[in-house]
Formats: structure tokens, sequence, C-alpha cells
């Protein structure tokens, strides 16, 4: 967890490194379309792959540590080499320069990345989710939160190809998709079933499915119309109807987000009441 933690702060100090590089292409007004690239997939890698990914894991295993459940050595092993990838992981996404020490280091940091993958499994092995999430909704979107997490991995490693990595770095809603899948789908299912663990939503002993999964169908109709969108567009089929179908979406995702505001809003009233 301390690994995790320390590592998720580092890698959010070395997102500013993105930001050097937008300050002075706007100070110097190069505009070098080049520097700017790189610059953006810096912040974001460190961001996404980097911050985020670290804080959920170093939050989950402390979670379960909690839970009175041992962080054995696969666990341990798991976390550093998630930890040590990040960097080397960064040249997959900088793989478009074409040198050679670029695929050296984003190989490494692939393998790095498949190794974490391979510990992680033997640690979910040795772990009930029932001893961990006493909801089945909880465990549902721990799973769909896990799920993203292997996904993200696998995507990750497969830019290592030149065909694949120039397709999905040059290719708009592959990259959103993306990041909707570690946002939405790793982070935000994570956390949902983090807030319901805690009773935010309950009442009398009660949660109410249906904002959860509004809001569940929003995101996963969301990575969906992106992965096909993104297909399309490198199968030069894609057509107006997407931007209709992310607009449907999207309003899925708002609605489902308002649902669940008002869901607490009626545990916090109900809480009140109780009180006086």
């Amino acid at each position: 967890v301390k690994i995790l933690s320390v590592s998720a702060l580092i890698s959010l100090i070395l997102s500013f490194l993105g930001t050097v590089g937008l300050m002075y292409i706007i100070i110097t007004k190069s505009g070098g379309s080049l520097l700017y690239r790189d610059s953006i997939y810096t912040f974001l890698h460190f961001q996404y792959n980097g911050f985020f990914t670290l804080s959920v894991f170093a939050l989950l295993l402390n979670f379960i540590y909690k839970k009175g459940i041992e962080l054995n050595k696969n666990a341990e092993r798991f976390s550093i080499l998630l930890c040590v990838s990040i960097i080397p992981a960064l040249f997959l996404a900088l793989l478009w320069h074409n040198k050679n020490i670029f695929y050296l280091l984003g190989g490494i940091g692939c393998i790095l990345m498949m190794a974490a993958l391979f510990y992680f499994f033997l640690f979910l092995k040795s772990v009930s989710l029932q001893q961990i999430l006493k909801r089945k909704i909880e465990r549902t979107f721990l799973v769909f939160s896990l799920i993203s997490f292997v996904l993200k991995m696998l995507l990750q490693v497969g830019t290592i190809f030149p065909q694949l990595g120039n397709a999905v770095y040059g290719d708009r809603p592959v990259i959103i998709g993306f990041l909707h899948l570690v946002f939405l789908g790793f982070i935000t299912f994570f956390l949902l079933a983090l807030f319901i663990n805690h009773d935010l939503f309950t009442t009398r002993n009660k949660i109410s499915h249906f904002p959860f999964v509004v809001f569940s169908v929003g995101i996963i109709a969301n990575e969906t119309v992106l992965a096909v969108q993104g297909l399309g567009i490198l199968l030069q089929t894609n057509g107006e109807i997407f931007k209709w179908l992310l607009w449907a979406v999207a309003i899925m995702l708002f609605a489902g987000a308002l649902f669940i505001t008002l869901a607490r809003l009626r545990v916090v009233r109900f809480q009140k009441n109780k009180s006086t």
C-alpha cells in the first residue's frame, strides 16, 4: 500500500512534465506539433496509467487489508511490478518517433505489465469477493472495475505493434474510449462499489439498484459506441449516426449520475429524520 501510494504521488508530480511542454510552446509561440503531442501523452500517461491506477490499487489493497485478509507476496510483487512499469510504459505512447530505444523501453514496459497482471491474477485467486464486499451489486461493480483494468493493460501492451499503435494514437474515438475505460470503467466502478459498501446509499438496510443500473449501462454503452466508431474510422465505414448515439449515451450517463445524486440525498434526509 505504501509503495502504491508513494508511486501514485510521484506519478502525479511527473505528469507536470506534460504541462511544462505545453507552457514552453505557449511562451515561445513555437507551435511545435511534435512537442505538443509528446506533452499531451506524457501528461495523460502519468495521470491515468500512473496516479489514477496506482491510487485505486492503494485504496483497494488497504481496504482488503482492513478486512483482515493477508496481503501476500503476490500482492507485493504485483504492486512493485506495476509501479516499476510506469516509466518504461510511457514510451509506448511515444513510439511514433520510430526510435529503436523507444521500442526497447516500451517492450520492457510491456513485459513488466504482463508480469504484474500474472501476479495480480494469482493474488485474486487467494481472495474471496464475499469476504471483501457483502452485497452482490458491490461485487459486480468491483468485477467491472477489475475487468476494465485488465482491458486497459492489454490495450497498452497491444500498442507495441506499430500498425495497432499508430492506428490507436491517431484515432480520436479510440483514445477517448481508452481514457473513458480508465476513468468511467476502472475508477468509477471501483468508487461506486466502495461508496455502496460504506452505506452511503442505504436506507432501512436496503439500496435502490435502479440509479446504478442506468449509470452502468451508460458506461458500457459509451465504451461500445466509441469502440465501434473507432473501428469504423479505421475501416473507413464511419457514419453520422455515431454522433447521435454518443449524444444518447451522454444523456443516459447524466440521468444515471442525477439518479445516484438523488438517491444519496434521500439517504441524507432519511438519516436526519431518524436522528430527530
